[in-house]
């Protein structure tokens, strides 16, 4: 039984209906056999080339421990010296990855060395895959002691370093789940020490019984931080508070009394709108599933209202936002507009058999790559990484499909069988590649069975149609190698 939570991804993700785009699989991008485990997370590097970690050990045919990095064409950099990588299994994840403005590498998860190296959770990188020995967060006493879990990283302007997680922090300093480093790994101390209207001198979320889950940092500097959290130090905020860039509380930003609920992950819209995904069903007592948008003030967001199911305690609720300003939900899914409506036109078909996908990272050229755990993909397996790309045509009409048939095998790598389920006379078949191209025409067709050849056509997608009368079906057909 296909999963679900994927139907429609295809279409949903990626393909503007009324924009005349379709989607199709990147023929150029052909890793090579099946990647062992699972890929959480991508980053692009400014040269194009494309960091993957998670819970694998190996890519494209070669031993890579929770790191590898590809080129363009979707083959493995063999340049990129991880040597011995992440242990990877139970206790050793690398599960969230961020590039600095320098092009280095940083990495947090639940880990205890990289290659050679002892490593406590963080790691910086070079380019070139090895550790950036300038960078030395395990001076840090306290520092999750092998037991904890960075969840999100990002960087400040002035190149310092915000963590946060599940983790504790001592030395002569106290921090629960949220830290500062210097641009070098050691601890800076200054962070939130300052304290505030409503804080003491020591940075604390739930007493260390609960977890950040995400932050976001605004164009002003300002921290946002989500998680499994109801207070920070004495303050309470039900799993949401903003920081001012020195870690002090940001007493102007009011959401209320909160999400009922842990927000999952926190992303900044480009006018300045604070986007929220998570396990709730209520946001300052109102009525919002998964998802709620607030302005930069806190104040929900009420022209905001999503369409979405929450999808229970075993999926990750998070978002990303499309090219195009639309947003889509990968607990289930859905592509939102801009108003939270759903967009239903965009709804086809299952193209993921089973499995989740955990990331979607926007090229520049417009392609889209999807990462995950996922199996088979249109019939064919997949190496938990495939990359789509866009192409301005116009597109055949799906949805009036008053002539249904079958094909069989698709995706076809040799020859194919079309089965009406009624039968026509004088009917014409069409087949087109995504260009709008004419590859095949058969004319007065009839009966309820036609063979279509492989002949030279090349693996790729095909869009298929037959006319007979006034009754016309549309399919896609998937040529293989």
């Amino acid at each position: 039984m296909k999963n679900f939570i994927h139907i429609a991804f295809f279409c949903i993700v990626f393909l503007t209906c009324a924009q005349a785009q379709r989607i199709a699989l990147d023929p150029t991008f052909k890793p090579i056999g099946q990647t062992l485990g699972s890929i959480s997370q991508m980053a692009l590097q400014a040269d194009g080339k494309i960091i993957i970690i998670g819970n694998f050990t190996e890519y494209d045919g070669i031993e890579a421990k929770g790191i590898a990095r590809i080129h363009s064409n979707g083959r493995i950099d063999t340049t990129f010296k991880t040597g011995l990588g992440f242990m990877v299994g139970i206790r050793q994840i690398p599960h969230t990855i961020h590039i600095q403005n320098n092009g280095k590498i940083l990495i947090g998860g639940r880990f205890n060395s990289y290659n050679t190296s002892y490593a406590i959770n963080i790691v910086r990188l070079n380019q070139d895959g090895t550790v950036d020995t300038s960078f030395n967060a395990t001076n840090v006493s306290g520092f999750n002691d092998g037991k904890g879990f960075v969840y999100s990283i990002k960087t400040q302007a002035d190149g310092k370093i915000i963590a946060g997680g599940d983790f504790d922090i001592s030395d002569k300093y106290e921090s629960w789940n949220i830290v500062r480093f210097n641009a070098n790994g050691t601890l800076d101390k200054t962070f939130s020490l300052k304290g505030g209207s409503h804080a003491p001198a020591k940075v604390k979320i739930n007493d260390g019984s609960a977890n950040i889950t995400d932050l976001a940092i605004q164009e002003d500097g300002k921290i946002v931080l989500v998680g499994n959290f109801t207070k920070y130090n004495l303050l309470t905020v039900n799993h949401l508070i903003r920081l001012h860039a020195d870690g002090t509380v940001d007493s102007s930003f009011n959401a209320g009394s909160g999400a009922n609920q842990i927000i999952q992950s926190v992303a900044i819209q480009k006018d300045g709108k604070i986007l929220l995904s998570g396990y709730f069903d209520s946001f300052d007592g109102k009525k919002r599933t998964s998802m709620a948008r607030l302005h930069s003030s806190g104040l929900l967001d009420t022209s905001f209202v999503p369409d979405i199911t929450l999808c229970g305690n075993f999926c990750a609720i998070k978002h990303k936002f499309l090219p195009d300003g639309r947003i889509l939900n990968n607990s289930n899914w859905l592509v939102l507009n801009q108003d939270g409506s759903k967009d239903t036109a965009l709804w086809q078909e299952t193209f993921f058999e089973y499995g989740a996908v955990t990331d979607v990272l926007n090229q520049p050229d417009g392609k889209i790559l999807v990462s995950g755990y996922f199996g088979n993909y249109q019939g064919t397996a997949t190496p938990r990484i495939l990359r789509f790309e866009a192409q301005p045509v116009g597109l055949p009409n799906y949805f009036s499909n008053h002539l249904p048939f079958k094909i069989a095998p698709n995706p076809m790598q040799y020859d194919t069988e079309i089965t009406l389920e009624k039968p026509i006379a004088e009917g014409t078949l069409l087949l087109t590649n995504l260009l709008g191209e004419n590859i095949l025409t058969l004319k007065q067709i009839a009966g309820t069975s036609i063979r279509i050849e492989r002949n030279l056509m090349p693996a790729g997608v095909y869009f298929l149609s037959i006319e007979s009368s006034s009754l016309k079906g549309s399919k896609k057909l998937i040529v293989i190698d």
